[in-house]
């Protein structure tokens, strides 16, 4: 183990450690009880911060004081078990506040991953996270801000972690199918294969959690509407505040697109870009900061109205298709049921049960 005295202050540039800064995380996340006290004190200290700044009631430390411990932890973890092991174990549904109580208490898993997804930014700003279905299976993506550097890997596997913890919700105690992270480990893959109980892979195209998509109707254990209602109420506001402060680009985006849906060529990226007075290629690295990319957005906006039109309209599917920029109702329908696994013709007779 190396002395904690020896380590050093990661480089970071100037935009990274701006980007860090910006980043808000729950306190409740950097306690590290899996150290020693004397530790905790000394490592927490070497960053700026104190237990008792860390034991505030809704406290948040910066992104840049998150990483320095991640960073600091990795260092001096000397154990054959992965550090992530460590961290995840010390995670559960409370350390998540409000988001946590709306997961549990969600009507079913797809329900869950919906929120867990949508939602993550507010606890965890440094992960991009989102939700495709196919028919055999859905898949949880998960990316990382480049600006938490050597941190990234670790960073990935506690948040898949956390999600396997939500999956462990469902009264089916469901288990992914798979996962598949993008980074290399150092340690032996049968840890991770013993905590998700499923095949893990390491070195691949991306990271992602598969699940099978008859689980998604698995039901919460501890569902309860009226509090599901109250908790993603609460969420969007909060969303929407974070947006706001946070990802300034984005909201000027979506704000946009939703203006100019039914037209095409005026949603482009070219044409937002004009709009916005830079370039395609500066939208795509602002967006990319934000955590997210232009093709999401604007499928995002589609899949918003189209839901909205389909549950609130009695309007016919190809009028729909035209409403959000589609030149035909046949490639509305195909990506619509990329977007939620289901065709929008069952969409609207569900949401209307």
């Amino acid at each position: 183990m190396r002395k904690l005295e020896s380590l050093q202050i990661m480089n970071c540039d100037e935009h990274h450690k701006a980007v860090l800064e910006a980043m808000r995380f729950p306190s409740s996340y950097a306690l590290m009880k899996h150290l020693e006290n004397e530790l905790v004190d000394r490592l927490i200290a070497k960053v700026g911060l104190t237990r008792e700044k860390l034991q505030v009631t809704n406290g948040t430390v910066s992104g840049l004081a998150f990483r320095l411990l991640l960073d600091f932890n990795m260092a001096i973890h000397d154990s054959p078990i992965p550090y992530s092991l460590n961290v995840a174990n010390e995670f559960n549904i409370a350390t998540h506040g409000m988001l946590g109580l709306a997961i549990a208490s969600a009507k079913n898993l797809e329900e869950a991953l919906g929120m867990a997804t949508k939602f993550t930014p507010l606890i965890n700003p440094a992960i991009n996270a989102t939700l495709q279905q196919g028919n055999t299976n859905a898949f949880c993506i998960m990316t990382c801000n480049s600006a938490f550097g050597s941190s990234r890997g670790v960073l990935l596997e506690i948040s898949m972690m956390v999600l396997q913890q939500f999956l462990l919700q469902t009264q089916n105690n469901v288990r992914p199918e798979f996962l598949q992270f993008s980074h290399q480990t150092e340690f032996s893959s049968h840890y991770y294969e013993q905590y998700f109980e499923c095949p893990v892979y390491f070195n691949s195209e991306d990271t992602c959690m598969a699940i099978s998509t008859k689980n998604l109707n698995s039901h919460m254990l501890f569902h309860d509407k009226s509090t599901a209602n109250v908790m993603q109420a609460h969420l969007e506001k909060e969303m929407d505040r974070y947006k706001q402060t946070t990802v300034p680009w984005t909201t000027e985006v979506e704000k946009y697109i939703s203006m100019n849906l039914n037209d095409a060529q005026l949603t482009s990226k070219v044409m937002v870009s004009q709009y916005l007075n830079i370039t395609p290629r500066t939208l795509t690295r602002k967006l990319s900061q934000e955590n997210t990319n232009y093709l999401r957005l604007l499928e995002e906006q589609k899949l918003k109205v189209a839901k909205e039109f389909l549950k609130l309209t009695t309007k016919p599917i190809s009028h729909i298709a035209y409403e959000i920029g589609f030149n035909d109702h046949q490639t509305f329908s195909r990506a619509f049921k990329r977007w939620t696994g289901i065709s929008a013709r069952e969409y609207r007779e569900t949401s209307n049960q």
